[in-house]
């Protein structure tokens, strides 16, 4: 009776993008944050939010953002600065793909770098707020969001495959 209410495709639905998001966070951890390109570590997690906003709506962008926030936190070790960012870049990608964009790479691709730019931006802001060295901290930025886009696009194809599924094929 209890096992009628629940929707099992959507279920393993999100168990796939919670795996994925696993993967993508032991990529980080372990190879990427050890790997420095002209001094700056790729920061690829708010893209995958972004993506999965992207085929999956606000809500279920919101609730992933925040999941990935929450782990991402624990991972690097910030206190409370992602699980508060990526909520709101899940929900922006969301509610841009459903009444503004279409689903399409390029799009994607789009609002997950100006995902990217805001998050390394909001990590940058203490510095920017302090003054030191307004240029450099930006060309980070811009550096850490380039960087970052090149292994989030490895994950993208996974994720739009997955999106793309309605949950009873699953």
């Amino acid at each position: 009776m209890i096992y009628d209410l629940i929707n099992w495709g959507k279920l393993r639905k999100a168990l796939l993008y919670g795996a994925l998001l696993l993967a993508a966070l032991g990529v980080h951890s372990l190879v990427l944050s050890h790997i420095p390109v002209l001094g700056v570590r790729a920061a690829f997690v708010p893209a995958l939010v972004v993506f999965m906003a992207m085929y999956e709506g606000p809500v279920w962008g919101c609730m992933y953002g925040l999941l990935a926030g929450l782990l991402y936190d624990g991972v690097t070790g910030c206190a409370v600065l992602h699980t508060c960012v990526l909520p709101l870049l899940g929900f922006a990608g969301g509610f841009l793909s459903q009444f503004f964009l279409n689903r399409r790479t390029f799009a994607c691709v789009c609002v997950a770098f100006a995902g990217l730019l805001l998050c390394s931006l909001v990590e940058g802001g203490r510095l920017l707020l302090r003054g030191d060295g307004p240029w450099s901290i930006l060309w980070t930025v811009l550096l850490q969001s380039v960087w970052g886009m090149l292994p989030a696009m490895a994950f993208y194809f996974p994720l739009r495959a997955l999106g793309r599924k309605k949950p009873e094929e699953l």
